[in-house]
C-alpha cells in the first residue's frame, strides 16, 4: 500500500511542477488551472477512461489534501479547490459518434478543441495507444504538456517522445520482462498469441516474443483480431492448430469477458497452459469472469484491494 501511495503522490507532484514552469508563465497567476482529459468516455474502453479520471481526482485529493470535489457535468467535467485556485478537469471523448473504438483523428480534434477553445494547460490521455501516439504530436505542436496513461505501447516514448511528453503508465516491456521469462521457465517452451490488431497489441507481442526468445522459447503463432471482435472462434482455432504449449491472450476492454468465455468453451485449458497480464481488477471482476479462468496463471499491477493473503500484497 505504501508503494501505491508514493507512486500516486509522485504523479501528482510531477503534475504540479509541470503546470507552472512548462506552460504559459501566467498559469500560476491564474485562479483556474485547466486540465484536459482526452480518453474514452464511451465504447469498449470506456471503463479505462473512468478509472483514469477517478484515480486522478483521488490522487489530487490525496496529494494536495483536498477534501471534496464538484461534478460540473457527469462523466465529463469536475472542479477541485486548492490553495485559493480552482483545478478544472475537462474530459473529451476519443470515440467517434456511434463507434466503439477510440479514433486518433477524433482524439486529435478533441485535444485541439481543449487547447484552443477550452484553454487547458495540460493534457492527460489516453486509454488507447494509437490515440496516445497522435496526442504526442499535438503536445509538440502546441507546446502543451501531455501525461500519457494508461496507454502502454512502448513506441509512445521510443519513437514519438518529445520534451512535452511523459509516459506515467507502465509500458509493454514491463509486463514482458516480468511475465515472459517466468512463462518460459515454468510453463513451456513454445507459445501462441492472440492480440488486438492495434499498436498496443502488436507492441505487447513484440516485447513478449523478444523476452521469450532470449530465454530459449519459441513463438509458433501470432494471431491478430479487430478490437471490435465478438466471435473469436476462428482465431481460437488457429491457436489450437499451432500446437504451442502455452497460449498468451492479449486483450482489454468490454469484449474481454466474451473472449474468455469462448476460450473456456473451446477446451483450450485442457490442451494448453494459459497466461497473460491481467490489466486490472475491473476486468477480473467482470460478471462471471472467474468461471472462465480455470487454471489461469497471470500477473497484474498492484491494487489496493488485492486479497491480503500474501505478504507481498500488504
Amino acid at each position: 500500500m505504501r508503494i501505491y501511495a508514493i507512486s500516486l503522490l509522485l504523479v501528482v507532484l510531477l503534475l504540479c511542477n509541470l503546470i507552472i514552469p512548462l506552460t504559459n508563465s501566467n498559469v500560476y497567476a491564474q485562479e483556474e488551472i485547466k486540465i484536459g482529459f482526452v480518453t474514452a468516455r464511451s465504447g469498449v474502453l470506456s471503463y479505462y477512461g473512468d478509472m483514469s479520471i477517478n484515480g486522478f481526482i483521488l490522487g489530487l485529493m490525496y496529494g494536495l489534501n483536498i477534501e471534496t470535489f464538484e461534478t460540473v457535468t457527469p462523466n465529463m467535467e469536475w472542479k477541485l479547490n486548492w490553495s485559493g485556485k480552482t483545478i478544472h478537469i475537462i474530459a473529451a471523448d476519443t470515440v467517434p459518434a456511434g463507434g466503439q473504438v477510440p479514433d486518433p483523428s477524433t482524439a486529435t480534434s478533441a485535444a485541439e478543441d481543449l487547447i484552443l477553445n477550452k484553454k487547458v494547460n495540460v493534457l492527460i490521455g489516453s486509454s488507447y495507444s494509437p490515440v496516445a501516439i497522435s496526442l504526442t504530436q499535438i503536445a509538440k505542436k502546441y507546446k502543451v504538456v501531455l501525461l500519457v496513461t494508461p496507454a502502454a505501447a512502448h513506441e509512445i516514448t521510443k519513437d514519438y517522445l518529445n520534451r512535452y511528453v511523459f509516459q506515467i503508465a507502465s509500458n509493454t516491456w514491463h509486463d514482458a520482462l516480468t511475465g515472459a521469462k517466468w512463462a518460459v521457465e515454468n510453463m513451456g517452451k513454445t507459445f501462441a498469441f492472440l492480440a488486438p490488431s492495434n499498436a498496443w497489441g502488436r507492441s505487447t507481442v513484440e516485447c513478449w516474443k523478444t523476452v521469450i526468445e532470449e530465454n530459449g522459447g519459441r513463438v509458433l503463432a501470432e494471431i491478430y483480431a479487430p478490437m471490435t471482435t465478438t466471435d473469436f472462434t476462428p482465431y481460437i482455432q488457429s491457436i489450437l492448430s499451432s500446437n504451442a504449449e502455452v497460449f498468451i491472450p492479449v486483450w482489454a476492454g468490454a469484449s474481454a469477458l466474451t473472449l474468455y468465455q469462448q476460450i473456456n468453451a473451446s477446451g483450450i485449458y485442457q490442451k494448453m497452459k494459459v497466461t497473460s497480464g491481467i490489466p486490472d481488477l475491473a476486468t477480473l471482476n467482470l460478471a462471471g469472469m472467474g468461471a472462465y479462468l480455470p487454471n489461469y496463471i497471470g500477473m497484474m499491477k498492484y491494487a489496493w484491494n488485492l486479497p491480503q493473503n500474501n505478504p507481498v500484497n500488504g
